[in-house]
């Protein structure tokens, strides 16, 4: 019986953690249109919350095990796209150490390398570079409603070129 218990524990753990996306997931993500990223989060049950209409581009917002309660959640994705050229950004948030070093030993696994570190507000920022994409990471902490420190984990994802314009 405890056999099957722990089997089954197991089992469990994986299959929510395995819910959230992949970083191949992601990528493919980048390179959809809207309607079929949005089809897609909604499968994978991301839910959509809304989307922010700025000067040029916009900004869709989606989150992964949303609480009912309050904003809070496992992670947060940002599809953002722009008007008048065909560029797509990716950002996700994980407030999971573990998920974030998956992500990151990921790119580390395709070749990606850090090219520069640097504080921002208080945040640590580093970029790595691969042979086509760029993965800036934010790492931040805040207080939470128990004045306990929490880390958030972020990561915008880019084309070279696209970042080569941000410069």
């Amino acid at each position: 019986m405890k056999k099957i218990f722990l089997l089954f524990t197991i089992l469990l753990s994986f299959s929510a953690f395995a819910q959230n996306l992949t970083l191949s997931e992601v990528l493919a993500i980048k390179k959809m249109e809207l309607g079929d990223a949005d089809d897609y989060l909604s499968r994978k049950n991301w839910e959509y919350l809304g989307v922010e209409e700025l000067d040029g581009f916009n900004v869709v917002n989606y989150a992964y095990k949303k609480s009912y309660y309050d904003d809070k959640a496992e992670s947060f994705f940002k599809y953002i796209y722009f008007d008048s050229v065909d560029i797509k950004l990716i950002t996700i948030q994980v407030n999971s150490k573990e998920k974030f070093n998956t992500y990151i030993n990921q790119i580390k696994d395709w070749g990606g390398k850090i090219i520069n570190t640097y504080i921002k507000n208080g945040d640590m920022v580093k970029i790595y570079q691969g042979s086509t994409m760029t993965y800036k990471t934010t790492t931040s902490t805040q207080q939470n409603e128990f004045d306990a420190t929490t880390s958030i984990y972020i990561i915008e994802i880019l084309t070279n070129s696209e970042y080569e314009l941000t410069l």
